[in-house]
């Protein structure tokens, strides 16, 4: 089942063709993957300042700008007709076949954003008796879903008894503390004494 709904039209909006929002009761035509992708207008042409239904959610038809295959995430190209998505930009749907330039094709509606994958700071801590010390190519920014890998080492006169991230004990294999699946920013603590 796909929800249609109303708005005015700025500019000509042919059929099948990708729309953004210009305002909450307009759209237009989008041609680029950076437009704020609205859906896709339904199967009439519609003049400018006329009455334009847009499909923004469900399977509908769109209109192809190039080659696309199935299962391909679909962005606006030139005139308003569907491309698949570049690495980076806004997506409204996935193709449910594939086609070439001009062929009208079946897809599922999906808005979206590629290649926006956020960033978490991992802090690691400096104080007395100890040093931390990133390694294996970890920094101090982790991309979500990934690692980071640190060492502590006790300065003389000193032990390391305690290092945990967020609260949560960490245990090193082979001198090593690893973080795994990032979600969030972290803090390392650690505990170290005079011995």
């Amino acid at each position: 089942m796909k929800s249609i709904f109303n708005y005015t039209a700025v500019g000509s909006v042919p059929k099948f063709r990708v729309v953004k929002m210009d305002g909450e009761s307009t759209r237009s035509v989008a041609t680029a993957p950076s437009d704020a992708l609205a859906g896709v207008s339904d199967d009439n042409d519609v003049a400018d300042a006329g009455s334009l239904d847009v499909v923004e959610d469900g399977a509908h038809m769109v209109q192809l700008g190039g080659t696309v295959a199935l299962g391909d995430f679909l962005t606006a190209g030139a005139a308003g007709k569907a491309v698949k998505c570049p690495a980076e930009g806004n997506y409204f749907g996935r193709a449910k076949q594939a086609g070439v330039a001009d062929d009208i094709i079946r897809y599922n509606s999906a808005l979206g954003k590629m290649g926006i994958v956020p960033n978490y700071s991992v802090s690691l801590p400096s104080g007395t008796g100890y040093t931390a010390a990133f390694v294996d190519g970890s920094s101090s920014v982790a991309a979500s879903g990934s690692s980071v890998s640190f060492t502590v080492a006790a300065a003389e006169g000193y032990a390391v008894s305690a290092v945990s991230a967020n609260g949560i004990a960490l245990v090193a294999t082979a001198g090593v503390y690893s973080i795994e699946n990032i979600t969030n920013d972290i803090t390392v603590a650690v505990t170290a004494a005079a011995t």
